[in-house]
């Protein structure tokens, strides 16, 4: 692993290299499966029905978490809802 200039911080805060994104999951079941990231720009990555999916919200700087209901994208740009709440296509997981 190479070095950066910006070391990890250790006490739960926000740095000048990083930006602390918490560490709940959304429950137990989902941190087994693992938590996959969703790209929307990539055209080529199938969805995962049932399987739980992380974002970055830069809006509220928090992760949020979802949950993938079909199988199929609904479009070249599926994303991920912005405003914590459940969609046609993916069901919003609150963190426990």
């Amino acid at each position: 692993i190479g070095s950066t200039p910006f070391p990890l911080p250790e006490d739960g805060r926000d740095s000048e290299g990083w930006a602390f994104l918490g560490t709940e999951l959304p429950g137990r079941r989902a941190g087994a499966l693992g938590v996959l990231t969703w790209d929307r720009t990539d055209a080529s990555q199938s969805p995962r029905q049932g399987r739980v999916y992380a974002q970055f919200n830069g809006k509220t700087r928090k992760v949020d978490y979802f949950r993938r209901k079909t199988a199929q994208r609904s479009g070249p740009l599926d994303d991920l809802p912005l405003d914590g709440r459940s969609n046609a296509d993916w069901e919003y997981v609150k963190p426990r």
